[in-house]
């Protein structure tokens, strides 16, 4: 069966194409010899530990694609629900991803006519159900022991508390609001570094340096850092290992993998109690904070009001809450700088397990 399969995956630096990544490498770890068909550019620029023995599969899996493949080999994607009404073998099983709550017609009736839909988390897999989907089921994602690991080397001198915010900026990821409220807390305040990483490449350098203006109001604050975009995922995991806690307060997020890669290395992390978050994120590990209703998800540039996808509304949070769970997660890195709870993640979500899953969703 490994062989026949065919695959249709990103490989590029996104979330999409780390994780199509990640299923490759597992597939040659277990010699599987798939028809790989990878959506749009590939690009393994930002990946580290590429062996020329894992490259080289990768070209073969590609170059005899076309030749071998059969409709009658199951078939396993990995895309937005947006386009993925295509399909290269008669059975196929889809792992996407959606941050919203209400799904649109379009997107059931794409669902509805996979043969399996994976989500990541069982938010997403419950509200597809409520809404008559009957086909979907929930696979975890995986830790990435390829890229990201722990250095327990130090970064920083002196004594001040280094405070990670991370993901490409954007309203859904609540970065602004996540700005304004630090800046008029803690700003110039020297307890602190908060170092950003939310360089967004889908927007040009003007265009992020506006962003970053307007959530400081103009205004300059000497222990807030706004990184450049992080090529790659070696120079991620040192920005990762720099920081002595992280933020992750995302609206709507169908997992967060630089939160729990975060936890994953025994970092403390504040994090928004919804959604894809609750996958990982627990008690033992994190310093939770809740929800407070809801915020339309429409922003005018990834989400657009009245289109057939991504419509709906994004879990909001409460300044105070958020405040409560970040001052909590500094008295907890103060008094156990390790999160020993965090670093079982690594085990808990293995890639081998990703993959087992998915292998069992194209077998049966």
């Amino acid at each position: 069966m490994l062989s026949n399969i065919n695959l249709n995956l990103p490989l590029n630096p996104t979330s999409f194409g780390n994780i199509g990544v990640l299923i490759l490498r597992e597939l040659f770890e277990l010699k599987a010899e798939p028809n790989l068909f990878v959506i749009g550019n590939a690009d393994l620029a930002s990946q580290t530990n590429m062996s020329p023995e894992f490259v080289g599969w990768i070209n073969n899996c590609v170059n005899k694609a076309n030749s071998n493949f059969k409709r009658k080999y199951p078939s396993f994607s990995l895309w937005h629900l947006n386009s993925s009404h295509t399909r290269i073998g008669n059975k196929n099983v889809l792992l996407s991803f959606v941050e919203t709550d209400s799904p649109t017609p379009a997107e059931l009736n794409i669902v509805k006519n996979q043969d399996k839909v994976l989500f990541s988390c069982n938010y997403t897999t419950n509200i597809f159900k409520e809404c008559g989907a009957e086909n979907v089921f929930t696979i975890p994602l995986a830790f990435d022991k390829y890229n990201f690991h722990r250095k327990d080397k130090k970064y920083h001198d002196g004594d001040r508390i280094v405070v990670n915010i991370f993901s490409k900026f954007e309203a859904r990821k609540a970065h602004d609001k996540i700005i304004r409220i630090l800046t008029k807390r803690y700003g110039n305040n020297n307890r602190f570094q908060f170092n950003f990483a939310i360089y967004n490449p889908f927007f040009s350098e003007n265009d992020n340096k506006a962003l970053i203006a307007r959530a400081l109001d103009g205004k300059n604050y000497w222990n807030f850092s706004f990184l450049p975009w992080l090529p790659t995922n070696a120079h991620f995991n040192d920005y990762l290992n720099s920081g002595d806690i992280f933020i992750g307060a995302s609206q709507g997020e169908s997992w967060g993998l630089p939160e729990m890669h975060s936890l994953a290395i025994g970092k403390w992390g504040a994090i928004h109690n919804a959604t894809g978050y609750k996958e990982f994120a627990t008690k033992a590990n994190s310093i939770l904070f809740p929800s407070c209703g809801k915020v339309n998800a429409a922003d005018g540039i990834f989400f657009h009001q009245g289109q057939p996808f991504n419509q709906g509304n994004f879990f909001s949070w409460d300044e105070e809450d958020f405040i409560a769970a970040f001052e909590k997660s500094v008295e907890t890195f103060q008094k156990t700088p390790i999160n020993s709870e965090g670093l079982k993640l690594q085990e808990q979500f293995t890639s081998k397990r990703m993959v087992s899953e998915i292998l069992y969703h194209l077998e049966n």
